[in-house]
């Protein structure tokens, strides 16, 4: 074989290998929109499961209340007082009062406000009673970003949330 016959590569300096700069800083910006638009995901899913934690605890909170209006045999009274905070109330002594309880008061962070509905009669509070029952009511929440949900209680089960806003 001459020497002629045989085919050489030219020699690969470092220069040639790797990504160059323009690629880097694309791939860089292509990961950077992803992780913006999952990271607006996931807040919207913080917000949504705190307006849930407080739904929950409330429920908890009133379930909490009719156990004692069964135990006590006296009728409660849940109202939203001019702070803003969801208080029990019994009635002593002819007048309604302050129910002495070790969960008095429930209070929604200032980002969650609420609306009560309870039907076309003209209650305008939520009665627990001794018998098990209380006012059926539908309790709006509504967070400062817009999300919302309904706390429903039908006068006898434990209420339900949903996310059905318009529901009512």
């Amino acid at each position: 074989m001459s020497r002629s016959s045989i085919k050489t590569r030219p020699i690969q300096t470092g220069l040639e290998q790797g990504f160059t700069l323009l690629e880097i800083l694309v791939a860089m910006l292509i990961v950077g929109i992803a992780l913006g638009a999952v990271g607006i995901a996931i807040g919207a899913v913080a917000d949504n499961k705190l307006l849930n934690n407080h739904a929950n605890k409330l429920i908890d909170w009133l379930d909490h209340t009719r156990d004692l209006a069964i135990i006590s045999h006296d009728t409660f009274r849940v109202i939203t007082d001019q702070n803003g905070s969801i208080v029990v109330q019994n009635y002593i002594d002819s007048e309604w009062q302050g129910a002495k309880l070790d969960r008095e008061r429930y209070r929604f962070p200032d980002s969650i406000t609420t609306e009560w509905r309870f039907g076309e009669d003209e209650i305008s509070e939520l009665s627990i009673y001794p018998d098990f029952t209380y006012t059926p009511f539908d309790l709006l929440l509504l967070q400062s970003n817009g999300d919302s949900l309904i706390i429903i209680g039908d006068g006898v089960n434990l209420p339900v949330i949903t996310n059905e806003a318009d529901q009512t």
